[in-house]
């Protein structure tokens, strides 16, 4: 064995694998990560990349962890270094160990975010908003192990490398014990009890804006755009409160009612993030790039005549196809300033989906590039998200940060992956709530063209985010 904590030895019917300095341990399945994850959500750096519990919509892979051996936060940034690169080089030292040799996205790597700000400071230097919250622009956790729970398959990993500590490892196993227990019957304490210490109290919530302050906002970019400045702008508005106890009840309540296949919950210390976002941002795999802008929304009706209605209307909305169209090529030309020649493609276009509050549609661009390297390279080059700025994306940024009043932090950035191989996939931060100390923010928004009506829009930054507003509040009632 590599390690001193004898694994095989603990749990003896599990199937172990050797891939270098690479071990792959299969553990039991179930549809429900969370029975494992609630049991490590409150140890330092627990991250949960969530693929969402409607089996409808659910992504393939959930990834976990917990107890990092470092950070990359902006104090560890080398002078006159670009974050991006900086994050590159350090995935860059890490071994490879055998990603080549399993199907299995993530084993050990980093895991973490991006802010909004730290894209919109590569595309301008004018900064006048302020945060609300004051959230580092990016933390990046380096993971020498992983929890990956793959649900087309109906299998399961613990995944780990040299590397980790011992102590860490006799900690997880001890939890993986527990977890094999609980699935036999002989440990019948459930997700609920495992919670019930943890509770979750919002004290307050209120919108920044009042109606009129959301419409001052809206003319201001109608304006840029009957002027001809701009074509689209993201318009979103801020939700902030104050709140007390444990974010992760709020988000283990919230991802039933709002399932979502690329949330995350993130535990950084005084830093938690809540995500339930249902939009791709930019995935790499080997030299391939993969980015599912969303942009066209209606809200769905309990009544199933209203809801197939609202459906059909979305898919003929000459309005929600423009947009959607703006931001494909927007991205487009996105990658297409690393892609080899004719190698950007948009293989889907206008494809409706569905989630449990809303219709979306949503396309598919891809990317070939001439090698695999330097992919962090490639996200910067397009991030922010295109479907959460606007297009021309520079002057649209612009716009937004003269409009809006407080830096948008984690919500529009991205959450993510990457691995030891240097691929990654990552998510736009929609959908998103901040925890910071006992401060909680959350946004919502949406795209301005010209034929936009102000009541309409600000309807429609309000259905967005109204499962996780009156969730949120359901918690002041408990």
């Amino acid at each position: 064995m590599i390690v001193n904590v004898e694994i095989t030895s603990i749990m003896p019917e599990f199937y172990v694998t050797e891939i270098g300095l690479l071990e792959l341990i299969e553990i039991p399945y179930h549809s429900n990560p969370e029975i494992l994850f609630s049991q490590i959500a409150h140890l330092p750096g627990a991250v949960w990349l969530d693929s969402g519990c409607d089996l409808e919509t659910r992504g393939q892979f959930d990834i976990f962890s917990a107890l990092p051996d470092s950070h990359f936060t902006p104090s560890d940034l080398p002078s006159g270094e670009q974050p991006f690169a900086a994050l590159q080089n350090r995935v860059d030292n890490l071994t490879n160990n055998g990603n080549v040799e399993h199907n299995l996205p993530f084993t050990h790597g980093y895991i973490g975010y991006f802010t909004y700000d730290i894209g919109v400071k590569q595309l301008t230097a004018n900064h006048p908003q302020r945060p609300f919250v004051d959230v580092p622009e990016f933390i990046w956790a380096h993971y020498t192990h992983a929890f990956v729970f793959d649900h087309n398959n109906k299998a399961a990993f613990f995944c780990f490398i040299s590397d980790i500590e011992n102590t860490s490892l006799s900690l997880l196993t001890n939890i993986i014990e527990n977890y094999q227990q609980f699935l036999h019957g002989k440990n019948q304490q459930d997700v609920a009890e495992i919670e019930s210490k943890d509770s979750f109290c919002l004290e307050t919530l209120e919108p920044v804006w009042d109606y009129h302050q959301y419409k001052n906002a809206f003319d201001k970019i109608k304006h840029h755009i009957t002027v001809g400045d701009i074509y689209q702008a993201n318009l979103t508005q801020m939700f902030a409160g104050k709140f007390s106890g444990n974010p992760y009840h709020a988000y283990s309540s919230l991802r039933q009612h709002m399932p979502a296949p690329f949330g995350a919950y993130l535990n950084f210390g005084n830093t938690k993030i809540l995500s339930f976002s249902p939009e791709s941002f930019l995935e790499k795999h080997d030299n391939f790039y993969t980015t599912e802008p969303i942009k066209g929304t209606v809200k769905r009706w309990n009544d199933t005549i209203k809801d197939d209605l609202a459906l059909l209307d979305l898919k003929n909305s000459e309005k929600d196809q423009a947009e959607n169209l703006m931001i494909v090529d927007l991205l487009r030309n996105d990658l297409s300033k690393n892609a080899v020649l004719e190698g950007v493609s948009v293989p889907e276009i206008f494809k409706l989906k569905t989630f449990s509050n809303v219709h979306h549609l949503v396309s598919k661009i891809t990317a070939k590039t001439k090698d695999s390297e330097n992919g962090m390279q490639i996200f910067a080059d397009c991030f922010p998200g295109g479907s959460i700025t606007g297009a021309p994306k520079k002057k649209s940024v612009e716009i937004i940060q003269e409009i809006e009043p407080y830096c948008r932090g984690v919500y529009c950035g991205s959450i993510g992956y990457i691995n030891s191989a240097g691929d990654f996939k990552s998510n736009i931060a929609i959908r998103t709530i901040t925890c910071q100390d006992q401060h909680i923010v959350l946004s919502g928004g949406g795209g301005i063209v010209s034929d936009s009506e102000v009541k309409k829009e600000y309807e429609e930054s309000l259905t967005k985010i109204n499962r996780l507003i009156s969730g949120l509040k359901s918690f002041n009632q408990r």
